[in-house]
């Protein structure tokens, strides 16, 4: 069969079945070669064979026993488990009625979906790097499984998507006609677009691809390149009914095809960042790791016990739900820089303290080049000030691009390239493959990239031609007489041009000045309805004339003024220069304040005067506004007394008071009932998952009064009176234990769940207040059992808000755990030689303490150096033991030798 009479059949299928097939008839027309391989036009025909049947498919409905099948299978795989098993059947059930099909498609119609790799898309190095890996190991028709889903032609969003990644690429990806997209990709994306780069040359290592070339080292790719694949192609109807099934399409086969890349750092990023903004929009306020792990985790990433650490990351730096920082990182590291690297956990937890450019240059500097210890160096103390320094550095850098207009890609290689060059100042990294500038002033320097002139004032080199975006091999137009000419070569101040088939030179200022421009092939004519803009059929231009005619009219009335009148504000009042006879003196309306409105709309404050003779043509009213008139019956404010306060020590002698009066407020707070007092304790609490907790301070008043019935003193020339310090510390050491198990248990599992052992560090074990966002929100300790003042109490269950802190403890709030604590912390009788103690000072060290009690101070034997003694101030006499201290039931009991020696220790 010819290649002429193929293109005959195919558009007689265009008459029955209408536009649907017009595009496999372009395709043809635009071809059209003696060269085209016969298998191509095959392939084209088969699918013709099969439109008719196909078209009918698409205009009617998914029947509901379908739609059905589909939904329960989805339904399962929700939840992260069985994906892989879930699409498939998915697949084969769309597939058994018509909803999928198998079909050859040539490259350049297959784009990119916006879902593919949780919207991340192409990374032009991982496609350059698998080009190098199909080479390597030789195609394989048989083994790609490109899945892609119709592209509708009012789906303007995918082929945007597309444009944008193909600018943002620096000319690493081949560019894609937007009018040609018919089928967009989720699996083999990275194959098709390697591909496209065969078909138009794209520069692979500084050469370009030849296809020539390639006939010669893999047939079976050549074959690709020309003929195209095979992909099981998506009805658009069922992306339609089913929008989440794009995304575990390419969830399912990046586990399962070899020619797909393994997700990476930057795409597990993303993929937190979106599960964590669907969670949100679902109505979650509070998120922990827990709550989106196993949506991340369904596909078993290589990174996945990096996740919590990546979550931490996005919870603060992401930029929020849009995600503003996370989008400009990441469009920056695909165009520049390497998509694929792991920098590791340990990176992004630093990172999770503080940014400031480092995560750009983590990702687009030589591999090796930096590590955690220049990391941490950033963060340090000492570099705050340099820091700031590079903060308002890259301020100023955005204002500058945005003063000068600079191009979106211009402007984020620029901005990244600098921000990634004051990092390196900071920390004084050096790498023969990058620039090094020692201060940030001199990187701001090169990203302004002045240019030197020599002594007759022109360029010294063609720095600025390609700034201007003139490269070689460029086709270029001059407007002033219509000439287009091809770009050979670029030299400092002159340009050699091919114009035809002769050689010719131009100097670079005229390229400079704007007389030569890119050559875009011309768009077609767009139509615009104008006729609906017209005055004579425009609302805005017939409320405009209406209103000017009102404006004129009361114009007209009111001329002449009558200038025998004084007006004055303050007060208000009108005098007359003249007497005027009974109707004589006539005011006309005067105003410029006309607004036209429907009668439909209310009138606000205004006053309608009244309705054009027109009305039911125009269907407006004149209204014309003015201050609304204060009521004369409103009653009157009442003044109020002054509130006067005593201030001087003199009788009678007082002052006003200036302030203004409180005003009422609504709160809602906690009212507790003491044992040791009629008036209520209003403690301070917090509201988690529906238990309340109260803030348990050792030193607040509040709670030592409803403790124990008497307020804090610490006067020196008082008895001493306040919590017992040994309980409080106890209970804080269980707080802190019960974190530390909860998190090392937590790691563990995450571990074990991906198959790998944790091995924790030392660090790692040690609980931090950031890890309730992965571990929970609060902890249940187990206070024990306790005997005070001949008193027993316990075992008790008793909950606490996660902390690490000894000041900041929180305890939940109900009758057992305060009738544990007023027992627990009374401090021991008058009498006891812990009545004298005092409260105990973190800061202070134990030395001092001893120190001030006039006691031998006795250390360590390892700090032999430091031991030292106090000077007595005065002899005390010790005070007699009249009690016991107090312990737990039990606790085995020593002698008394050995219980005074460590009571002396201890104090």
């Amino acid at each position: 069969m010819s290649f002429e009479s193929s293109c005959l059949r195919l558009r007689s299928a265009q008459t029955v079945d209408g536009g649907h097939w017009f595009t496999c008839a372009g395709v043809f027309r635009g071809r059209a070669s003696s060269r085209l391989p016969s298998c191509r036009v095959h392939s084209q025909l088969t699918a013709a064979r099969l439109g008719s049947d196909r078209v009918n498919k698409n205009n009617m409905a998914i029947p509901q026993e379908v739609a059905d099948k589909v939904q329960q299978k989805l339904a399962e795989a929700r939840d992260g488990t069985k994906l892989v098993s879930t699409v498939d059947a998915v697949l084969k059930i769309l597939q058994a009625h018509s909803l999928a099909w198998r079909q050859t498609i040539l490259p350049p119609h297959v784009g990119v979906h916006q879902m593919n790799r949780d919207g991340l898309g192409l990374n032009s190095s991982e496609v350059h790097a698998l080009i190098d890996d199909v080479l390597s190991v030789g195609f394989a028709r048989d083994e790609v499984r490109g899945v892609c889903f119709e592209v509708q032609h009012s789906n303007e969003a995918t082929r945007k998507f597309n444009e944008k990644m193909v600018a943002e690429s620096g000319g690493n990806l081949a560019p894609l006609d937007a009018a040609s997209i018919r089928y967009a990709s989720v699996a083999g994306s990275h194959l098709n677009a390697g591909l496209n780069c065969w078909l138009q040359s794209i520069k692979h290592q500084g050469q370009p691809l030849s296809l020539a070339r390639l006939q010669e080292i893999d047939a079976e790719y050549y074959k690709a390149c020309m003929e195209g694949t095979s992909w099981l192609v998506v009805s658009s109807q069922v992306e339609s009914k089913w929008p989440e099934l794009p995304g575990m399409i390419q969830a399912a086969n990046n586990t399962a095809s070899h020619l797909s890349r393994t997700e990476s750092e930057l795409q597990l990023l993303r993929k937190i960042w979106h599960c964590t903004v669907a969670k949100q929009e679902g109505g979650k306020v509070s998120l922990c790791w827990g709550d989106i792990a196993s949506m991340v985790l369904r596909t078993k990433p290589t990174l996945g016990q990096s996740g919590p650490f990546l979550f931490n990351f996005i919870v603060k730096f992401s930029g929020g739900v849009k995600g503003a920082f996370l989008e400009d990182t990441l469009n920056y590291i695909k165009a520049h820089g390497y998509a694929q690297r792991t920098v590791g956990a340990e990176v992004y937890e630093l990172l999770a303290q503080d940014i400031k450019g480092v995560l750009k240059a983590l990702y687009t500097v030589p591999d090796k080049t930096l590590f955690c210890t220049d990391v941490r160096k950033a963060m340090s103390a000492n570099m705050k000030a340099k820091m700031v320094m590079v903060e308002g550095a890259l301020a100023t850098a955005e204002k500058v691009c945005a003063y000068y207009k600079v191009e979106g890609h211009i402007k984020l290689a620029a901005l990244g390239a600098f921000s990634r060059n004051c990092i390196l100042a900071v920390i004084e990294k050096k790498h023969k493959d990058l620039p090094f500038f020692d201060s940030v002033e001199a990187a701001g320097v090169d990203f302004i990239q002045l240019r030197a002139l020599d002594s007759m004032g022109r360029i010294s080199n063609a720095a600025m031609l390609k700034d201007k975006g003139f490269t070689e091999g460029m086709i270029v137009h001059r407007k002033s007489d219509d000439t287009i000419a091809t770009i050979e070569k670029m030299a400092a101040g002159s340009i050699t041009l091919k114009v035809g088939a002769e050689l010719k030179t131009c100097s670079s200022e005229s390229f400079l000045k704007g007389d030569w421009k890119p050559s875009r092939e011309k768009a077609e004519a767009e139509k615009i309805d104008w006729l609906p803009h017209s005055p004579q059929h425009s609302r805005e231009h017939l409320v405009a004339a209406m209103r000017s005619k009102v404006v004129y009219t009361m114009y007209v009335k009111a001329t002449p003024c009558p200038t025998e009148l004084e007006i004055f504000t303050k007060p208000k009042q009108v005098k007359a220069l003249k007497s005027f006879s009974k109707g004589a003196l006539r005011l006309e309306l005067q105003t410029y304040k006309v607004d036209i409105k429907t009668e439909d709309k209310g009138a606000g404050g205004s006053v309608c005067l009244g309705h054009f003779a027109d009305k039911d043509k125009a269907g407006e009213a004149l209204i014309l506004y003015k201050d609304a008139p204060q009521n004369p019956d409103a009653p009157v404010e009442q003044l109020q007394d002054v509130k006067r306060r005593k201030t001087g020590k003199a009788p009678g002698d007082f002052a006003m008071e200036t302030e203004s009066p409180m005003e009422w407020v609504i709160k809602r707070v906690t009212a507790v009932q003491t044992p040791h007092s009629r008036k209520n304790w209003f403690p301070e609490t917090k509201d988690v998952d529906g238990f309340i907790f109260f803030h348990f301070g050792k030193f607040e008043r509040g709670v030592i009064f409803a403790l124990t019935g008497k307020g804090l003193e610490l006067r020196a020339n008082k008895s001493p009176h306040l919590l017992d310090g040994k309980e409080y510390d106890r209970i804080v050491h269980l707080r802190n234990a019960e974190c530390n198990r909860r998190y090392q248990e937590t790691m563990k599992r995450a571990a074990e769940a991906l198959g790998e052992e944790w091995k924790p560090t030392k660090n790692s074990m040690m609980a931090k207040d950031d890890h309730r966002l992965i571990v929970a929100q609060y902890v249940t300790i187990s206070l024990p059992v306790l005997q005070k003042d001949a008193t027993c109490i316990g075992p008790l269950e008793a909950k606490c808000l996660w902390g690490t802190k000894a000041a900041d403890l929180w305890l939940e709030l109900n009758t057992d755990v305060l009738h544990y604590l007023s027992v627990a912390m009374k401090m021991p009788a008058d009498g006891d030689e812990a009545a004298d103690a005092k409260p105990h000072d973190d800061s202070a060290p134990a030395s001092e303490a001893a120190g001030e009690a006039g006691e031998h101070v006795v250390k360590s034997p390892k700090k032999k150096s430091r031991r030292r003694f106090q000077p007595k101030r005065s002899p005390k006499k010790k005070a007699k033991k009249t009690h016991e201290p107090p312990q737990t039931v039990g606790e085995e009991e020593g002698d008394d030798a050995n219980k005074e020696s460590e009571s002396e220790e201890e104090e």
